[in-house]
């Protein structure tokens, strides 16, 4: 059987669904159902309800869950965990339902099991005997304030648009193209080197002589030999030299 409460404010009064109910001892339970004057609202002992908690001495997260009798577990608690009988659980926050902090119950019990420990937690609001609750309107999930919390943080735009300005101009990036370079005229010697000599033509170079000797290389001025006297004829009848 459900474990739901009926409240005598419902829409007008500016309820919605999933908004916390609590009691000055702890919480009862959240919105379920909302309508023009009435609300219904869904405890935490009910077995569809879920409540995100944290042990408040040893910070171990769990998932308060209720088992249609007036005590619940708590779920998803590892086995390695030291949790000690009469510790306060309170809500964690992280169910974006429940503020941070709220009272829910206190540890009787925990044993090992499977997976994870059979945690039994007693409520603290008495759920059997309610007679006015209280139900917060508006929450601020998490999110949101850190959100605010760093825009608070900010510095002032007059301090961002002078750190922008001393902050050095990104150069745009430039391609320079250049030009393939013009080959040089084919006769002429390049910048910087020592002019060449031209070859004197096949016709002009001196043979070689019989007795060996080489012809003179290419490009370098051979010495001139004086010219043959012309030849006489002697007393033997052979050309003399002088």
């Amino acid at each position: 059987t459900a474990r739901i409460v009926t409240l005598d404010k419902g829409q007008s009064a500016g309820i919605e669904p999933d908004m916390p109910v609590l009691v000055p001892e702890g919480v009862v339970g959240k919105v379920l159902h909302v309508f023009p004057e009435t609300a219904q609202v869904l405890l935490v002992t009910d077995p569809y309800s879920g409540v995100a908690c944290l042990l408040q001495d040893s910070r171990v997260h769990g998932v308060l869950k209720g088992q249609n009798q007036s005590l619940c577990t708590l779920a998803y608690v590892p086995n390695g965990e030291q949790i000690n009988s009469g510790e306060k659980v309170v809500t964690s926050g992280e169910d974006q339902v429940y503020p941070k902090g709220l009272p829910v119950g206190i540890v009787v019990g925990a044993k090992p099991g499977p997976e994870f420990q059979d945690v039994t937690v007693q409520p603290l609001a008495p759920l059997n005997r309610l007679d006015e609750v209280l139900v917060i309107l508006q929450t601020q999930p998490a999110p949101i304030l850190e959100e605010r919390q760093v825009t608070r943080d900010a510095p002032p735009a007059e301090e961002r648009e002078a750190a922008a300005s001393a902050a050095p101009a990104e150069r745009p990036a430039v391609i320079f193209q250049t030009a393939p370079p013009s080959a040089p005229p084919q006769n002429s010697p390049p910048s910087g080197a020592a002019p060449l000599r031209s070859a004197p033509p096949a016709s002009a170079r001196p043979a070689a002589s019989a007795a060996g000797e080489q012809p003179a290389p290419p490009g370098e001025n051979s010495p001139e030999l004086p010219p043959s006297p012309p030849a006489t004829e002697g007393d033997s009848g052979t050309p003399a030299n002088r």
